[in-house]
């Protein structure tokens, strides 16, 4: 039986409310998007997720009513007209105890912003470590799908990509030709802005695509990803615009030897500076 989405969510909120016990909160006011999408599986914006033991609340406004009702439907939603800090102050005051801790995250919101949820909220705020973001470094089964599957999207975009390669092609166009074979195989928007480099523009590691034109023999470094559900792929490799020069097959050797020989150090109990 396929599992779902939704399943993986439930067990989400599960451990997230087993956190909050453990750090005697009431509720907990998620503002951050992609933690308020690990959540809920909603990918829109400008949302804020009020979650607490026995409730959880999306607080939105008229332009994401539909999208919500399409990706999480039951999810009990409140639609703002006025300030956010307002409504998530309307929406705990429906819950049955006043009296609760209610946490902000504070590496998510500015001072001005918690200043305002304080003065909507009350003296029962606090401020509050990341709670969601160290649960999401573990990743679950669901999540290691759609990266895998970002990866596939962009391993079948660049060899696509390449076929189109020809001596003249500046970066941009290549660069351009690249997004556009991820966004049409369902990996859009980019990862990032893609890197294409020719020659010595490839030593730059965040190098901008420009108009410098491929030449016979010169190296391509090419640095991107897709990205699926919110999930992102990140690949960086190298070719040759015809014969593969001596000094870059010989870089290319010793970079390889690097890596195999870190591989074979990685077990368990070792350090990233051992590696």
């Amino acid at each position: 039986m396929a599992v779902r989405l939704k399943d993986f969510i439930e067990g989400r909120v599960r451990r997230l409310r087993r956190v909050m016990a453990e750090a005697k909160l009431g509720a907990l006011v998620v503002t951050d998007g992609a933690d308020v999408r690990y959540l809920t599986g909603f990918s829109g914006s400008d949302s804020v997720l009020v979650l607490a033991p026995c409730r959880k609340v999306l607080v939105t406004d008229s332009r994401y009513v539909e999208q919500i009702r399409r990706e999480c439907p039951g999810l009990t939603l409140h639609s703002r007209k006025g300030p956010m800090s307002a409504a998530v102050g309307e929406v705990l005051s429906k819950f049955q105890s006043k009296s609760f801790q209610v946490g902000i995250e504070a590496d998510c919101v500015t001072v001005s912003e918690f200043d305002a949820y304080r003065k909507a909220l009350g003296r029962g705020v606090k401020k509050v470590a990341r709670q969601v973001y160290p649960l999401r470094e573990l990743k679950d089964d669901w999540e290691v799908s759609q990266i895998r599957k970002s990866v596939r999207i962009a391993e079948a975009s660049v060899l696509a990509a390449l076929e189109t390669v020809k001596i003249g092609m500046t970066e941009q166009e290549l660069a351009a030709r690249l997004d556009y074979e991820m966004v049409r195989r369902g990996g859009g928007p980019t990862a990032f802005k893609t890197i294409v480099a020719f020659k010595g523009h490839a030593a730059e590691p965040h190098a901008q695509p420009g108009q410098a034109k491929l030449k016979k023999g010169m190296p391509i470094l090419i640095d991107w990803g897709a990205t699926l559900n919110g999930y992102r792929s990140d690949l960086t490799r190298c070719w040759c615009a015809g014969r593969i020069p001596p000094a870059f097959s010989d870089a290319y050797r010793r970079v390889l030897e690097a890596q195999l020989a870190a591989i074979q150090t990685i077990k368990p109990g070792v350090t990233l500076s051992e590696s």
